[in-house]
């Protein structure tokens, strides 16, 4: 068994990306990702980790990514063997990086946790369960009034405010300040990733495209205010937008739920979302 470190995302992903596309959908986190870090430099300079481990027949079984101070993403069969979870917790510790927590397809994170839990004498719990769905034709919902139309700059605050509900929501606290958010959404409304759900001027619920792959592409964002929501607006607006990715080429759709938002995995699986797997989070902490 043995592990390269590459400090070039493109040459990372030259040698990553055909065992990745195997599972597209499930490793979209890294492709989409890397592929970001080689397009868009500046807004990725906190020295991300990006490692492969190969078997002793030279085969790649485990592909990990680390952007601090996101979590890190695993990427590798069912049965990757634990000698490879080993020898990757043990590159990680030697680099000194700071390691709050760690995501992937079930069970990688589920097998990963306790092994560096033990090997830095750190506690380790499940902070949020989430699922991976995937869709390839839309199911349209119930005719709602609006439309689906791209955000400008002159959404910026709405947008911002709107994702600082979002945050408070799937994690219970804003893990970024107002400053922080309103520049980087300023920066997705430039790329033309921001949607808004209207009935005329009035916006009723956002929707964001992100991390493209070579297939695919994800769905993200999905927010409607408290006082708008259980009026279709969010399964109208996500499945428009997901047929609008369908027709630029895309050949499926993908996105993550709360597996505990029962209400969120209903309307995905209604517009023609299906579950492909568990995409649990496990976070480290001192005993």
């Amino acid at each position: 068994m043995s592990i390269k470190v590459y400090e070039k995302p493109k040459e990372f992903l030259l040698v990553a990306r055909e065992f990745l596309e195997r599972q597209e959908v499930l490793n979209a986190v890294i492709l989409g990702v890397v592929q970001r870090m080689i397009d868009d430099p500046a807004h990725f300079d906190n020295g991300a980790y990006l490692a492969i481990i190969r078997d002793a027949r030279d085969e790649i079984v485990l592909v990990a990514m680390m952007d601090p101070p996101h979590p890190l993403t695993l990427a590798g069969e069912k049965d990757c063997p634990e000698e490879a979870l080993v020898l990757l917790a043990e590159s990680i510790q030697i680099s000194k990086r700071p390691l709050p927590s760690v995501h992937g397809p079930e069970p990688l994170p589920e097998r990963f946790a306790p092994i560096w839990a033990s090997l830095n004498g750190l506690d380790y719990e499940l902070e949020i369960g989430q699922g991976v769905y995937e869709l390839r034709e839309v199911i349209p919902p119930a005719k709602v009034e609006g439309k689906l139309v791209m955000a400008t700059q002159e959404d910026l605050g709405l947008i911002s405010d709107w994702m600082m509900g979002f945050e408070r929501d799937a994690f219970g606290e804003n893990n970024s300040t107002l400053e922080k958010m309103t520049e980087s959404m300023a920066h997705r409304i430039r790329k033309g990733e921001w949607y808004i759900w209207k009935d005329g001027d009035t916006p009723l619920s956002i929707v964001m495209r992100s991390r493209p792959t070579r297939h695919g592409i994800c769905v993200t964002g999905v927010y409607t205010p408290p006082e708008l929501r259980g009026n279709g607006y969010a399964s109208a607006s996500v499945a428009a937008f997901s047929q609008k990715l369908l027709d630029e080429g895309f050949e499926f759709t993908s996105l993550f739920t709360d597996l505990a938002n029962l209400t969120s995995n209903k309307i995905y699986m209604n517009v023609g979302y299906q579950h492909v797997s568990d995409f649990n989070k496990y976070k480290f902490g001192e005993k």
